[in-house]
């Protein structure tokens, strides 16, 4: 095994600027080689040593995002119906309200603006099958049974061709996106970066891992199923971008797969009779 430079990991905490960008590149790139499927090598010593150099780091990072926004979470409610008072009012208060990005996208944006976006957002999706398969390990019924049922929904309820990340892919491919860590910003990356390696952390306590998982989810709440709460006039204009796609995709797509499909297994009990 050749080693990897790892002189990245010893900015992890700064969020801005150069040294937030190669961290960024750099964890989404380790990213891609540690969760790739492959047999033990000799040098697992060596990868366990540059494994626990790399969740340290991302640790760091984790603790210094949790230190910038304590602040916007200061005041939030924890009892239920203040919680829900305090959700319902994102609506007017929130983050990104007027946003011109929304409008921007659906009245100007050339084709070429649009599919630079969507890369960042494609760059962004970081496997939400694989990060709810982790994170439902050991925890209690109720919140096992709701990550189920939304781990079915993101595997299309058995299909194969409606599952969310393959659909996503297809679309990607089509518009011929290249989400390359390199050709990506920094903020996309780390979303992608937080999200899909839950692997990184669970060797950790479980507190950290839980910390970590809930952050991830809370972007992806934010970005997709809160932002129809809590963005209702851009919802009107652009709701989403990538999810509108992946959906108006899977309209498209997912009754023409399941038409074939039909079509293999009529001919399959014909030749078998």
């Amino acid at each position: 095994m050749t080693p990897h430079d790892l002189s990245w990991t010893e900015t992890a905490a700064e969020l801005q600027g150069p040294a937030f960008e190669r961290f960024q590149i750099e964890l989404a790139k380790y990213n891609s080689r540690h969760l790739r499927p492959a047999f033990a090598t000799d040098a697992w010593r060596d990868e366990l040593d540059e494994y626990a150099t790399v969740t340290r780091a991302e640790g760091e990072y984790i603790e210094a995002v949790r230190r910038e926004i304590a602040p916007l979470v200061a005041d939030v409610p924890s009892g239920v119906d203040d919680f829900i008072d305090w959700f319902e009012e994102l609506k007017a208060t929130g983050p990104g309200q007027g946003d011109p990005l929304f409008p921007w996208l659906a009245e100007t944006a050339s084709q070429d603006d649009m599919l630079w976006f969507l890369t960042q957002e494609v760059a962004g999706e970081a496997g939400f099958d694989d990060l709810l398969a982790l994170t439902q390990v050991k925890m209690p019924i109720t919140a096992k049974l709701e990550m189920a049922r939304n781990y079915w929904d993101e595997m299309g309820r058995g299909r194969e061709t409606a599952m969310h990340g393959p659909l996503l892919e297809r679309l990607a491919s089509y518009l011929e996106i290249h989400a390359e860590p390199d050709r990506v910003v920094p903020e996309s990356l780390a979303l992608g970066n937080l999200g899909a390696q839950p692997p990184l952390l669970l060797s950790v306590d479980r507190r950290a891992r839980r910390n970590r998982d809930d952050g991830a989810d809370a972007c992806r709440l934010c970005r997709c199923g809160a932002q129809a709460i809590t963005h209702p006039h851009q919802e009107a204009s652009l709701f989403h971008p990538t999810c509108r796609a992946r959906h108006q995709t899977f309209r498209v797509l997912e009754p023409r797969g399941a038409a074939l499909s039909r079509g293999r297994e009529s001919a399959l009990r014909s030749s078998n009779r």
